[in-house]
């Protein structure tokens, strides 16, 4: 059982397989939690899952699906983590259900980091804590505009209030993988 240990303090559950989602969604409701973390990297904590490729955008959709199916989606916030490295890729997940997006690598190499070949982080001393943090800010400051930029594309002023209905697929991996209609047709493959 867990247990806040301040009043303030957020619950949460991470899932990295969508075969759990099943079972852990209604753990986390029943429990309380306030977050679900959605590993879309497959690799909570490590780089080596977020350096993978692009998020897997499935695990959000199928969380969505069965947060609807039980009727209680806005009881828990979706924050997706691994893969995300852009203000697009954020505004994607955003649109699909998310209330937030954790930056992992993109935040790492934007402060100066290097990726080791076994997907560490090492920093050398080039930067100081200044630099690094000017960087971090520009690097959250560019995805953020980024991001409302794909909002106003959509005809929204607020970045929150997009939709799935408001991104479109361009490929059609991106269309299975999210469920949304690709470019030009009339349904989602598998929707």
């Amino acid at each position: 059982d867990a247990e806040r240990l301040a009043a303030d303090q957020i619950l949460g559950i991470a899932v990295s397989a969508p075969a759990v989602l099943e079972e852990a969604i209604p753990f986390a409701l029943e429990a309380g939690f306030d977050v679900l973390v959605l590993d879309g990297g497959g690799g909570l904590g490590s780089l080596a899952g977020e350096l993978r490729g692009a998020p897997d955008l499935t695990l959000v959709r199928d969380a969505v699906r069965i947060l609807r199916r039980l009727r209680r989606e806005e009881e828990i916030d979706l924050v997706h983590f691994g893969g995300a490295r852009s203000g697009t890729d954020a505004a994607k997940l955003i649109a699909m259900g998310c209330v937030a997006v954790v930056y992992g690598a993109q935040i790492a190499l934007a402060a100066g980091g290097e990726i080791t070949a076994d997907h560490q982080v090492r920093f050398t001393s080039e930067r100081d804590g200044d630099d690094r943090k000017e960087a971090v800010v520009n690097i959250l400051g560019s995805s953020a505009g980024e991001a409302s930029m794909m909002a106003r594309c959509t005809g929204k002023t607020v970045l929150h209030n997009l939709e799935p209905e408001d991104m479109r697929a361009l490929t059609l991996a991106a269309a299975e993988a999210t469920g949304l209609p690709l470019a030009g047709t009339a349904g989602a493959p598998g929707g």
